[in-house]
């Protein structure tokens, strides 16, 4: 499966990094590790009111067997010792769930979220910024494309149309107010990468306040540099099936992605799901079932939370439904009106 690995690994890690827009990264030692680079993102909002830093430990391991419970101390020690708040942890092979979650659980106590890419999602990586890797696609299994989804998101937000007016312009709709959740009490303003960083996110605004372009320019951010892969739903198109639908999102213009591979790509943590306008969603049980999935899907508990989501939707509409968003509820934001101020 990954016989190509063998060939400098470390340039394919790099051009991994290069693809997912992280040129500029400083090599990382720590006992254990394979290959790990550190890297500093910087996003800062069009009219320079916002600036959020990332700081990322990108490891690409490549290990002989299965890594076990037992073995993922070192990538743990690694990214506390690294001093970052992210690990993007990239495993070319295989590792249980039991040791991926309590890695996720280890980092977790240490203010760290994980993004863990492993086996057939390694290898898409590969496939889609490896040099070396272009040609050796020729087992069958299913090649989810990290590239082209992120290139859609780029296209979309050109294609939208307040997309110059929202680029040029200083005064963006980007602008929340946190309206519950005491760790988000100190931020009285913030743009969506601020917010995303603290968790899940309910954003609500009223009509015309650019929600939608908002998160198609979060989308066009995230897209173009670090390890966070956005993909954009409209949930007009919802119709009872909510794996049905994030897969046609994940593979614009080809076959639609699988339930199974759906879920493993939102449980690596490496999402984020951009799910715009539950208002449209207005047949009463279809509008039931979509909130029931998502209270589901949103769960603390459930590996499904452990990508990052951004649910959109009308403040009056909401108010007035009957089905609440229960966990992303505890994050719920509201955009500002657009204004010249």
């Amino acid at each position: 499966m990954f016989e190509f690995l063998g060939q400098k690994t470390d340039r394919l890690g790099r051009e991994i990094l290069g693809g997912l827009g992280m040129a500029k990264v400083k090599r990382f030692r720590a006992p254990g590790l394979d290959e790990a680079y550190r890297s500093e993102i910087v996003r800062e909002s069009s009219d320079k009111m916002f600036r959020s830093v990332e700081n990322w430990l990108c490891v690409f391991q490549r290990p002989r067997v299965r890594i076990e419970v037992e073995n993922v101390s070192a990538f743990a020690n690694a990214a506390i010792a690294a001093n970052v708040r992210q690990l993007f942890l990239v495993i070319f092979g295989s590792i249980t769930q039991d040791a991926c979650q309590r890695l996720r659980d280890t980092l977790a106590a240490q203010d760290i979220a994980l993004v863990c890419l492993a086996g057939s999602l390694a290898r898409s990586l590969a496939m889609d910024f490896g040099k070396l890797a272009k040609s050796k696609n020729s087992d069958g299994e299913p090649h989810f494309a990290f590239g082209r989804l992120r290139e859609h998101a780029r296209k979309k937000f050109e294609e939208s149309p307040w997309h110059k007016y929202f680029q040029t312009a200083s005064i963006q709709p980007a602008r929340i107010l946190p309206l519950q959740r005491e760790r988000d009490a100190t931020l009285a303003e913030a743009d969506l990468v601020r917010a995303l960083q603290g968790g899940s996110v309910l954003l609500l605004g009223e009509p015309g306040a650019r929600k939608t372009t908002s998160l198609l320019a979060l989308a066009r951010d995230l897209s173009a540099v670090g390890p966070l892969t956005p993909v954009f739903v409209p949930l007009g198109r919802y119709n009872g099936d909510f794996w049905k639908t994030l897969g046609e999102a994940l593979s614009p213009g080809a076959e639609s992605v699988a339930e199974p591979l759906a879920r493993e790509l939102v449980e690596s943590g490496g999402l984020v799901l951009l799910l715009d306008g539950i208002n449209e969603v207005q047949q009463p049980d279809l509008h039931a079932k979509l909130v029931s999935e998502l209270n589901e899907l949103t769960a603390p508990d459930q590996r499904t939370a452990n990508s990052r989501w951004i649910v959109s939707g009308r403040v009056h509409d909401y108010q007035q439904a009957h089905h609440q968003l229960v966990h992303l509820e505890r994050r719920r934001w509201e955009m500002q009106p657009f204004t010249a101020d």
